[in-house]
């Protein structure tokens, strides 16, 4: 249970942190836009900030599928599943509802 819950913290750590590395390629692809139309930058340096920023995209899309498989290990390890509660499809499962839940004694 515990391995579980540190594994849907750790995916929306990296899922948050995607998410900023996606930002920032998006003000570098601005940004190398800006300088190739104003020609200190070669249409090479745009293409380049346009791969970056498609890596970018690419990661938090495989971050996403990877919080979305920790979610799913969690309640299955709480004995939730997703045909059993709809609902918590469209609510999510956080990392605090993660840290909130105890085992069942035995």
């Amino acid at each position: 249970m515990r391995t579980v819950a540190i594994a849907i913290v750790e995916a929306e750590g990296c899922h948050a942190l995607a998410h900023y590395e996606m930002d920032l390629a998006a003000d570098q692809l601005e940004l190398a836009e800006l300088r190739q139309q104003n020609g200190l930058n070669t249409v090479l340096d745009v293409l380049n900030a346009q791969s970056r920023f498609a890596a970018a995209e690419v990661e938090v899309v495989a971050a996403r599928y990877h919080y979305n498989m920790a979610r799913a290990a969690y309640l299955q390890a709480i004995g939730r599943g997703f045909d059993r509660w709809p609902h918590l499809w469209d609510e999510g499962v956080t990392a605090a509802d993660a840290a909130g839940e105890e085992e069942a004694p035995r």
